[in-house]
C-alpha cells in the first residue's frame, strides 16, 4: 500500500511540478522511510519551497541575517556529510575568490567525499589540504590565508569535528550569496534530487 501511495504522489508531482504536490511526495518519502525527516527539515531551513510545505512551518522563510547565521550554524552542526557540503558552499561563496583558483582541488575532494566517504577520499582531502596550505603560505596574502583556513575547517568538518569559524560572519552581501547557494545546491542534495 505504501509503495502505491508513494508512486502515486511521485507521479502527481512529476505531472504538475507544483510545490504542493512535491511536498506531498516528500511526506510520502518520509513515511515510507526513503527520506530522513532530519534531511527534510534541513532542506526546509535551506528555503526549499516544497520541503517547507512538507515540514509544515515557516522554516527557511526568514531572510533576516541573524536568522541566516543561526540556520547556517545548525547546518554546520549536522551530520558530517551535510555539514561538509554546507561548509564547502560557505567557503565558496564567502571566501573562495581570495584563493585565486588554488583551492578547487580541495573543494572537489570534499564534495567527492560527501558522495562517497571512503578512506581514499579522506586521503585525498589530506593531500589537497596540504596543497592549499602551501599555496596560501606561498602567496602570503591575508585574504588567501583566511580563505584557506575556511576550506581547511571544511575538511575538519568532514572528519567529524565541529565548525568553529562561523562566528566570523562574512559581510551581508556574501552571507546572502551563501544562503542563495545553499538553497540552490544543498537543499536538492539533501532531498536526493
Amino acid at each position: 500500500m505504501s509503495d502505491d501511495r508513494l508512486l502515486a504522489s511521485k507521479r502527481a508531482w512529476e505531472r504538475s511540478k507544483s510545490p504542493a504536490d512535491e511536498a506531498a511526495y516528500l511526506r510520502e518519502r518520509v513515511r515510507a522511510g526513503e527520506l530522513d525527516p532530519a534531511r527534510l527539515e534541513l532542506a526546509a531551513y535551506c528555503g526549499h519551497d516544497a520541503a517547507r510545505l512538507a515540514h509544515g512551518g515557516d522554516a527557511g522563510a526568514n531572510t533576516d541575517l541573524r536568522f541566516t547565521i543561526t540556520w547556517l550554524k545548525r547546518l554546520l552542526g549536522a551530520a558530517p556529510p551535510i555539514a561538509t557540503r554546507a561548509a564547502v558552499i560557505y567557503a565558496q561563496q564567502a571566501h573562495l575568490a581570495a584563493l585565486e583558483g588554488f583551492g578547487q582541488g580541495l573543494v572537489d575532494a570534499l564534495l567527492d567525499w560527501t558522495a562517497a566517504p571512503t578512506p581514499e577520499a579522506v586521503a585525498r582531502i589530506h593531500r589537497e589540504t596540504e596543497a592549499v596550505l602551501e599555496a596560501a603560505e606561498a602567496r602570503d596574502l591575508p585574504a588567501a590565508r583566511e580563505a584557506a583556513q575556511v576550506l581547511i575547517q571544511a575538511a575538519l568538518v568532514a572528519e567529524g569535528l565541529p565548525w568553529s569559524l562561523v562566528d566570523e560572519v562574512p559581510p551581508p552581501k556574501a552571507l546572502r550569496a551563501v544562503r542563495d547557494a545553499i538553497k540552490a545546491e544543498l537543499a536538492p542534495w539533501l532531498l536526493g534530487s
